[in-house]
């Protein structure tokens, strides 16, 4: 056939060049002859090539209902990787063939039929690349016929990203009844969940949650993951989500924030669900708290309230979700340093989160109100080793406190759009908080093993800390393209915080025979207000060059203005009111801050990136109110920013990116009054203190096919460090005062792997880490390189069979090793293990039976040489009721009563260890009910 017509394009050629051409040589009618040859047999083979080797795997076969005797015409056949992200479809012919051809390498891979008439049907294969299948015939299963319902329910839980997003499919994941958000993620691989709720995803930290792609209670995860139902989810997705100003005026900063989004299913919608429980042991430990939470739609509401003082932010286990002290914010802001720690809480408060779209323009408007009390005693004692030239300086002490608080605040924002091109977005946030706090300590200090000093020492502090910010973005697009947007912003914030307490310490210094030389006593009061207006405004402007790439081009201005004021008065004649003047000052500080930036961003299917930079110009005015007196400094800095994200295909992605940012030195920290609360390390400010320069740069890879593996690389250096100057006399006497430095570095690699053993069905991972920081600081008079390194690892062991049993183990092994250039003789490492291993059984049914051993072990040094080991061993016992809505809890903690809060931190030329007072064993009973309710519609 390809013959035939080659002959009559030849003669149909011939007749047209006699025709038209006349005295044309025949030469030349030959050659356009070999041409139209040629051009036709290019295409032929053209033709044949796409639709046999560059088609790579063909896969064909005929589609049957054999019920009704018929084929199955137009049925969609797609063709999925093992994480179910899709390759390509096709359609069934009338007569129930199909034919659906894939470049693909060789590998398993998912063949997926459906219809909605028939059941889906799923087939795992194997296939070798440039090579045909016939499937031969298929039978399907009309719905209607079936006897029973058949479920399909993936095994394999492996994420997958679309374009920037990393999304697990949870639909179909089987948990435990009652089983909330925190315990699906501890499943899904590449998510680690730590005890107290804090989620991780390549060693990164998850900072935000959202549900339905809203934000809900702030930045507080734990307060939704452990009050939310895992059945209620569909899809979790994890973002690096830009911040609220760029996603509104469409200029990139760069900023990222790692968030985390509970997508709920569709048929969640339209409900309300209620939970609440009780606890309590014979020792007089109670915990108690409610939920109350509806979803319907863009409409969103959840009501928590809870108290408790066993020191547990929430019910453990599956009966277990409901949060409460995690809403109470433990740190006072107290300048005067007047607690020991966190202790064992006590506390009652209650939070509520409402969200929805309102009139006609849909208008969103979140709210959040949240109050809180606690009461807490906390105990500590701590050592610590700092190496310092020539000698070591040893350190032991021991805190304790009684803190208590109140707090509440209000959160509220919406977005109003004046027409189709043009919208406002407003911000509004106020807080107050009063505390009462005393505090008392004993100590002393040691030269090697020489005792130099010890000290006695109380303090107590009334605390009152407001604040308020509002915001304004302003946005208009253009009519033709709409990512021509002009917008304007304005910010402002204020905070007031009032503290006034009492100082008495006694000081004995020692000679080096053991004898009393001297002895300082303290009885002083202070007090200290510190008041601050912040104004940040500015105007933004992009426009697109080309398809998805955009200019931006921004301008703000920031003003800052602080009041710091501290007064410390000596006892005198026991009425305070001897001003001490090396302790006190007034200053009044002005920062003006102005910022030209330029940069160029671009988005596609398989990649994003941003290049631009700020230059920016500080002003900072301080003038001493009590010496009339004024000091001036300028900078000019320039701070780029390059990030470049690639996605070659849904399961493998690369990043690079680089900024540098300047770090402005706090009012405190500029200020020269010395803070004298702990009189053996009295802090001074330095008034010539500059902003300080980090250049970071991060790495970063992943690859979500049958092997999960990710990893991240990060290195910053830092010019101009904010550093410290800390002179230590021949009595132990510590003055610290912060100055620049230079050659300060950070670098870590984290790296793991996550796979599942189909065979045996379980999930393995693997994970490891390395990092390294040289602190640069003035140690006495010299200037010292403080390296520290630390590398780990360890891997994971996980099965879970729904509703019969469930196990997993972890482990990890990490290295700590300390130097300083001032005292090359003394190295300071250890290693540290830490083993976690958790089961339950479901022996019967409504029964579960769980236990969880903790072993940890750190090494010991030459001063840390006891309570180097702890094992925590906890057990429980669940049983529902009423169709799983009532459940009731029989839980020991610490069995063994081993639980001595350890802690160990080792950093620049220092490693202390602290152990702190929590909670022992004890055991108690609980009991839950929750349910559900579809609203009516409306």
């Amino acid at each position: 056939m390809a013959q035939r017509i080659a002959i009559s394009m030849q003669s149909d050629s011939y007749s047209l060049l006699l025709r038209h051409c006349g005295q044309l040589n025949y030469v030349y009618a030959l050659l356009f002859n070999i041409v139209i040859r040629c051009t036709l047999l290019y295409f032929i083979l053209y033709m044949a090539w796409q639709n046999g080797v560059g088609q790579g795997v063909v896969l064909s076969g005929k589609l049957i209902d054999t019920t009704a005797g018929r084929s199955c015409a137009m049925v969609i056949i797609s063709l999925l990787h093992e994480d179910s992200s899709l390759i390509r479809f096709t359609h069934s012919g009338k007569n129930g063939s199909f034919r659906l051809a894939a470049d693909v390498p060789t590998g398993v891979y998912l063949l997926f039929i459906e219809h909605p008439s028939f059941i889906p049907l799923y087939r795992r294969l194997f296939i070798d690349r440039n090579t045909a299948y016939d499937m031969g015939v298929i039978v399907l299963i009309p719905k209607t016929d079936s006897l029973q319902p058949v479920t399909i329910t993936p095994r394999d839980f492996r994420p997958h990203f679309r374009r920037d997003t990393l999304e697990y499919n949870t639909a179909n994941i089987k948990m435990n009844v009652n089983a909330n958000v925190e315990e699906m993620i501890g499943r899904l691989p590449g998510l680690q969940v730590d005890p107290d709720g804090n989620i991780t995803y390549n060693g990164q930290k998850i900072q935000q949650v959202l549900v339905d792609g809203r934000e809900i209670f702030g930045s507080n995860l734990t307060l939704v993951t452990r009050n939310l139902n895992a059945d209620m989810i569909g899809k979790i997705q994890v973002i690096d989500s830009k911040s609220k100003q760029s996603q509104f005026t469409g200029i990139d900063d760069g900023q990222r924030v790692r968030t985390l989004n509970l997508i709920l299913k569709e048929d969640r919608h339209g409900e309300y669900f209620v939970k609440a429980g009780a606890g309590e042991d014979p020792n007089g430990y109670y915990q108690l708290g409610g939920v109350l939470g509806s979803f319907n739609g863009k409409e969103q509401l959840m009501v928590i309230g809870a108290a408790a003082d066993n020191g547990n932010s929430s019910f453990s286990g599956s009966a277990g979700g409901m949060s409460t002290n995690v809403f109470i914010n433990g740190a006072t802001n107290d300048p005067l340093g007047a607690s020991a720690g966190t202790g064992i809480p006590s506390t009652i408060g209650g939070a509520a989160d409402y969200a929805n779209d309102f009139g006609p323009d849909r208008l969103p408007i979140n709210g959040y109100y949240h109050y809180g009390h606690l009461i807490t005693h906390p105990y500590s004692s701590s050592l610590s080793e700092q190496i310092i030239p020539d000698s070591i300086y040893i350190q032991n002490q021991e805190n304790k406190s009684v803190n208590s608080q109140y707090q509440q605040g209000f959160e509220t924002d919406f977005t109003y759009n004046l027409d189709s091109l043009s919208a406002f977005q407003v911000r509004f946030v106020a807080a107050n908080m009063h505390g009462n706090n005393l505090f008392s300590s004993t100590g002393s200090g040691a030269f090697n093993d020489t005792l130099t000093n010890t000290s006695i020492r109380t303090l107590s502090s009334d605390v009152t800390n407001q604040r308020f910010l509002g915001n304004v973005l302003w946005r208009l697009c253009g009519r033709r393209n709409r990512n021509r947007i002009l917008s304007v912003m304005a910010d402002f914030s204020g905070t007031n915080n009032a503290t006034g307490g009492y100082l008495y310490s006694i000081d004995r210094y020692y000679q080096t025979n053991g004898a009393v030389q001297s002895i300082d006593t303290t009885d002083q009061r202070m007090s200290v207000v510190h008041g601050e207006f912040l104004f940040n405004g500015g105007a933004n402007y992009t426009e697109p060059l080309w398809d998805n790439v955009v200019l931006g081009l921004s301008y703000g201005l920031t003003i800052n203005n602080t009041h710091q004021q501290q007064f410390t008065y000596d006892r005198g004649d026991g009425k305070y009111q001897d001003l001490v003047d090396s302790l006190s000052g007034n200053y009044q500080d002005i920062f003006v801050t102005q910022r030209g930036g330029l940069s160029l961003q671009g988005q596609g299917n398989s990649y994003d990136f941003v290049f631009g930079g700020d230059v920016l110009q500080y002003n900072y005015r301080e003038q001493d109110l009590l010496n009339d007196s004024v000091i001036k400094y300028q900078y000019l800095n320039f701070a780029p920013r390059l990030m470049v994200n690639l996605r070659p295909n849904s399961s493998t992605g690369y990043s690079v990116s680089y900024s540098g940012s300047t770090q402005l030195p706090s009012i405190t920290q500029l200020q020269p009054v010395q803070n004298n609360t702990n009189p053996l390390y009295i802090t001074l400010g330095n008034p010539n203190l500059h902003p300080s320069y980090t250049n970071t740069f991060s790495l970063g890879y992943h690859r979500t096919r049958a092997t999960l593996f990710n990893m991240g690389v990060n290195f910053a250096i830092i010019n101009n460090s904010i550093s410290t100057k800390t002179y230590t006399d021949s009595l132990g006497r510590q003055v610290s005062q912060q100055v620049n430095t230079s050659g300060s570095v950070n670098a870590d690699v984290n790296a793991s792997i996550n796979k599942k053993l189909k065979s045996l069905d379980l999930n393995v991972s693997l994970n490891g880490s390395f990092s390294y920081s040289r602190a640069v600081s003035y140690i006495n008079t010299f200037l010292a390189d403080n390296d520290t390194y630390t590398a780990g690892g360890g891997f994971s062991l996980a099965k879970y069979v729904t509703n019969a049993y469930n196990f997993r183990i972890n482990t990890n092994f990490s290295y700590s090793t300390t130097t300083s250039s001032i005292n090359t003789g003394t190295v300071v490492g250890y290693w540290t293990q830490n083993h976690v291993a958790q089961v339950g059984i479901f022996p019967l049914k409504d029964w579960e039976v769980g236990t969880s051993l903790n072993y940890t072990w750190r090494q010991k040094t030459p001063i840390f040489a006891n309570n180097n080991s702890v094992v925590l061993w906890n057990v429980f016992v669940n049983r529902n009721f009423l169709d799983n809505r009532l459940t009731a809890r029989f839980q020991v903690n610490d069995i063994l009563g081993q639980n001595t809060g350890i802690s160990r931190s080792i950093s620049a030329n220092q490693i202390s260890q602290t152990n702190s007072n929590v909670i022992g064993r004890y055991w108690m009973l609980s009991l839950q009910y929750q349910f559900n309710h579809k609203l009516k519609s409306r």
